[in-house]
């Protein structure tokens, strides 16, 4: 291992000021995701791709022999994607799609 041509140099910061996240984080609200844990997990072995297709129809979700697990009823990703938090008490102004801002 090769030791840096430079020891007593000290790197200098990317930024000029370097901001603490905890001092923005004051007030905000606490939010902890929890992992959605399965009530029950089965193996299921089918004999022949004729028994994956009728299983596939009778679960109504697509099964290829490289899948490997499926939630019932079938999860919907991103169901939540859209949501956000807004204090509405802090918002004043409205940006509508076109850009224009409405008071």
């Amino acid at each position: 291992m090769t030791e840096p041509i430079f020891k007593d140099e000290i790197q200098p910061a990317l930024f000029e000021e370097v901001e603490d996240w905890q001092k923005e984080w004051k007030g905000m609200p606490e939010f902890i995701q929890g992992k959605i844990e399965p009530y029950s997990t089965i193996i299921i072995r089918c004999e022949k791709k004729e028994n994956l297709e009728e299983l596939s129809k009778l679960l109504g979700q697509p099964l290829t022999s490289k899948t490997k697990s499926i939630w019932h009823p079938q999860l919907v990703r991103g169901l939540n994607s859209g949501k956000r938090y807004v204090n509405e008490s802090k918002v004043s102004d409205i940006h509508s799609i076109e850009g224009s801002v409405e008071k």
